[in-house]
């Protein structure tokens, strides 16, 4: 998951930024920078819950910068920590 712009996003469905900001928020009531940032962590929480994946992976795979950064906005959002999240996952019955 590489770094996403609006500018870049824009430039894919041939609007302006503005343009683009404005119908984003519009239509999906928030900003396209918040849009991003909820999905990548909801692919954390997933990749936390179902995989072993150390938490500096998942950070990585998902965007962010480094591990500390991930953490901190992860435990702001969600209110617990990666490490949390990924003892509170539910036990896999065979």
């Amino acid at each position: 998951a590489g770094h996403v712009t609006l500018r870049q996003a824009a430039e894919l469905v041939y609007l302006s930024p503005s343009r683009l900001s404005h119908l984003f928020r519009q239509t999906c009531g928030m900003d396209f920078s918040e849009y991003l940032l909820a999905l990548r962590l909801g692919v954390a929480r997933e990749l936390l819950t179902g995989t072993d994946l150390a938490i500096g992976e998942i950070a990585a795979r998902c965007g962010f910068s480094d591990q500390n950064h991930f953490s901190a906005i992860f435990r702001k959002r969600t209110g617990r920590t990666a490490s949390q999240c990924r003892r509170d996952r539910p036990e896999i019955v065979i």
